[in-house]
């Protein structure tokens, strides 16, 4: 089969890499499998009357979801006999896929660009809460503690209504600021920094340049033509001290 996601960059669907299809036979056994860079699947088991189709939005390192106890799932072809074809063209299936598409992209191709990966904080996959409502806008990086990540979860997005390039952007630089954190887990839990700067010890701009250099590379990899992709040199700081120049 085929998954398939819209674009805005691009303007049109292009395949899914990294999504996790999940297929259920009328036995109710299920087989997993993931998607190429074209967005295409396939398994070695074969069923004998219909099977239904899902994209789990997760991975063995991370797991998007609706709310932090609620796995994110797209309900693709139901009933069907022969390969799916899965196109998510809108909505919040749209978001969850891109920000799948950006974790799947960190976690497993990190050493593309010599970075590490994010860490499994307490031994738990990464939760990304998408668009739980306690954050009013953008993100934020919280491991604090297992019980408090699977109430709010590791990371936050509220991003829905944005373009898919800043939904991918947004992620991979709030995974970065994860990976950081994974350097010294004793990092005043990094957003204190914020309140409490420390020169030489815990400065935002610190923080927040290495993210978007991550962040930056990234994109010039997944979206290498788009003139929107800021070179960072000349940021300005908005009255904050939070980036290098």
């Amino acid at each position: 089969g085929k998954v398939r996601i819209y674009d805005d960059a691009a303007g049109g669907l292009i395949g899914l890499y990294g999504a996790k299809i999940r297929i259920r036979g009328i036995d109710l056994s299920t087989h997993d499998t993931y998607s190429d860079e074209n967005g295409s699947f396939a398994i070695t088991e074969q069923y004998r009357y219909y099977a239904d189709y899902f994209v789990r939005w997760e991975s063995d390192f991370h797991s998007v979801r609706e709310w932090p106890l609620i796995q994110s799932e797209h309900e693709g072809p139901q009933n069907l006999r022969g390969p799916a074809e899965i196109d998510i063209l809108s909505g919040k299936q749209k978001y969850f896929g891109h920000i799948n598409r950006a974790a799947y992209d960190y976690y497993y191709h990190f050493d593309l660009f010599g970075l590490t990966q994010p860490p499994q904080p307490y031994n738990q996959r990464c939760i990304i809460a998408a668009n739980n409502g306690t954050i009013s806008g953008g993100g934020m990086c919280h491991p604090y503690g297992p019980l408090f990540s699977l109430i709010f979860g590791h990371i936050e997005l509220n991003i829905p209504n944005k373009t898919t390039q800043y939904i991918y952007y947004s992620t991979i630089h709030e995974l970065a600021h994860l990976a950081h954190w994974g350097f010294d887990q004793n990092y005043l839990n990094m957003n204190l920094c914020y309140l409490t700067p420390i020169n030489g010890i815990c400065e935002p701009r610190v923080i927040e340049s290495w993210a978007r250099g991550v962040e930056w590379i990234f994109m010039k990899w997944r979206y290498p033509n788009i003139p929107t992709v800021q070179s960072y040199q000349n940021m300005p700081r908005n009255g904050d001290d939070f980036y290098t120049s």
